[in-house]
């Protein structure tokens, strides 16, 4: 039987993965609180696994019992990668996503901004390298 802790905190790891993987904190939290299978792992951390909305969820969970609660430490989405295609299990393509509704966020970022951004850093970075040499030199 396994604890039913009621605080339940994501990992930065986790994050970045529910985010990369388009999975809900909502997704995450269905699978921890009612899930289908459940396995031990041999380092003391627990998976837990759902079908959530389609799609066969994974989350792997550390107890911390001195503070009543599940660190998640990662989560992913069975026979998907983290575009969402279909793969298989040696992570060969199978085809494209197959959940419906995959929105991934867009970056905040443009290409050009980037490229602005680090022109503009570098110019700011030969100024002040030239002016120390102008101020050394007198």
């Amino acid at each position: 039987m396994l604890p039913q802790y009621k605080n339940i905190v994501f990992s930065h790891h986790a994050r970045e993965r529910m985010e990369l993987r388009v999975i809900s904190e909502d997704m995450v939290l269905q699978t921890i609180r009612r899930p289908d299978k459940t396995y031990p792992e041999a380092d003391g951390d627990t998976k837990f696994i759902r079908r959530v909305n389609g799609a066969n969820l994974h989350v792997v969970c550390k107890p911390v019992p001195d503070e009543d609660k599940w660190l998640v430490k990662s989560t992913w989405v069975r026979g998907e990668d983290d575009y969402g295609n279909r793969v298989d299990r040696n992570g060969r393509y199978r085809g494209k996503a197959k959940r419906t509704g995959l929105h991934r966020p867009e970056p905040t970022t443009s290409r050009l901004g980037v490229w602005l951004i680090n022109g503009l850093m570098i110019v700011i970075l030969i100024t002040l390298v030239m002016l120390l040499l102008f101020v050394l030199s007198r």
